[in-house]
């Protein structure tokens, strides 16, 4: 599987400020042989920060997600880990229901087409670099006798454990 995104400028997202809307819309193709159901997996990172509300009034300090983004028809949500620093969400390329295949040679539609950071008061997280990474798991269809994502998902997630 190959992550593309082809809106992303690493350039832009450099200097990001309150309600920046960064355009980054990552796919994936299929460059294997097979078939296979495809996830995503988005980490946003999170901070405990003063933000403004749309009128400028400060709100109270809260641990909060730095980016916020719109899922894209095709994909759906089936799982959400919080670390300390982090959430991390996990995109199923179908429905809540049954994966949709990607077939050789396919690329899905965009997860989002962008990501917005957060309206935080300024001074609090100057210096630090912020990034938003997007990873992918695939596994073929082959042989399969489960097609609902959240199956899907922890047969790969089991794998991983064994490694």
């Amino acid at each position: 599987m190959i992550i593309d995104e082809p809106s992303w400028n690493p350039d832009e997202g450099a200097d990001i400020t309150p309600n920046k809307v960064i355009p980054k819309d990552p796919t994936l193709t299929n460059e294997g042989a097979n078939p296979a159901y495809v996830f995503l997996k988005v980490s946003v990172p999170k901070a405990e920060i003063v933000t403004s509300s749309a009128d400028g009034a400060k709100e109270q300090k809260l641990v909060k997600e730095l980016f916020t983004y719109n899922i894209n028809a095709g994909w759906t949500e089936i799982n959400k880990e919080e670390s300390n620093d982090s959430n991390i969400y996990i995109y199923a390329y179908g429905t809540d229901s049954a994966m949709m295949p990607l077939q050789k040679g396919e690329k899905t539609p965009a997860l989002f087409d962008s990501v917005k950071f957060i309206n935080v008061v300024e001074g609090q997280i100057d210096g630090e670099t912020l990034s938003l990474p997007v990873d992918s798991y695939a596994i073929q269809t082959a042989d399969l006798e489960k097609t609902a994502p959240y199956d899907i998902y922890r047969l790969i997630a089991v794998q991983g454990e064994e490694e």
